[in-house]
């Protein structure tokens, strides 16, 4: 049995689902705060939660991309904003927000805080309950733990377009906001032509052990209806991580189960 929402239905998009060990309940938690759950498994009815309100109070600021990360019963919102007062992002305000939700995760943990947006946000951190800093040029924020440590992997801002994937690590989460942005090394290597494997970064995801997959969205100029039946609208490539840092292996096709994760092994970029 599978249960599916109409993309655009509740305007949820982006995705992610969760099981809560403390309550036993599923989470489908989307992007612009969209907040679905079941009291009764997987398979069960979904409710469509009251729309948490902003727990920074910034006005004007809006919610972009954004993913969730859960450690054990805590849940957190990782989203990249920036103020659309005059109605277009300023760039120089893009800013990344993780936000930790409340116990039951169906609205943020911190309710009552008031920034006036002209405030420097740049490090700003309450309780450890919002960690942000200024980051412009990034988008799709994606948070992933590894060996102790944790790694935070964004897009950069090209619109609907394939772009570079960065990443930046530290042994702490409010650590992030002070390390240093390391591009993600792509085999083919990028070029002017084919970046991120013709992708726009969405996330990392182990699926073994020392089994990693790398997950980003195409945004062709060819007719979706065609390109989606011929090529596929996503892209899944494995990943090694050499020195920690994350490789990806681009390939025509390829079994996730049986590929030799430390090989090395990839294609050119020549069409299928």
């Amino acid at each position: 049995k599978v249960h599916a929402f109409q993309e655009g239905q509740y305007g949820g998009k982006n995705c992610q689902i969760h099981h809560h060990p403390k309550f036993g309940t599923i989470h489908i938690l989307c992007k612009n705060r969209q907040f679905f759950m079941s009291n009764s498994g997987v398979n069960g009815n979904y409710t469509l939660l009251p729309q948490p309100h902003d727990p920074s109070n910034l006005r004007h600021w809006h919610f972009g991309g954004s993913s969730t990360f859960q450690e054990g019963n805590n849940m957190y919102y990782i989203v990249s904003r920036c103020d659309k007062s005059n109605g277009k992002c300023v760039r120089s305000t893009r800013s990344l927000f993780i936000y930790k939700l409340n116990e039951r995760w169906t609205d943020f943990a911190l309710t009552s805080l008031s920034l006036d947006t002209k405030v420097d946000i740049s490090n700003y951190r309450t309780s450890n309950k919002i960690i942000s800093w200024t980051w412009p040029g990034r988008e799709a924020p994606f948070i992933f733990d590894r060996n102790g440590f944790y790694y935070l992997a964004a897009s950069e801002t090209a619109g609907w377009k394939q772009s570079k994937t960065w990443y930046r690590r530290a042994a702490s989460m409010d650590r992030l906001a002070n390390a240093t942005d390391i591009e993600v090394e792509m085999h083919p290597a990028n070029s002017k032509k084919v970046k991120s494997m013709g992708s726009q970064f969405r996330f990392f995801i182990k699926v073994g052990e020392g089994k990693w997959l790398f997950g980003g969205s195409r945004y062709p100029v060819e007719d979706p209806t065609d390109y989606d039946s011929k090529f596929g609208r996503y892209i899944l490539s494995p990943v090694s991580f050499v020195q920690d840092i994350p490789n990806v292996y681009w390939k025509k096709t390829s079994d996730w189960v049986d590929y030799d994760y430390k090989s090395g092994n990839y294609d050119d970029h020549s069409p299928p």
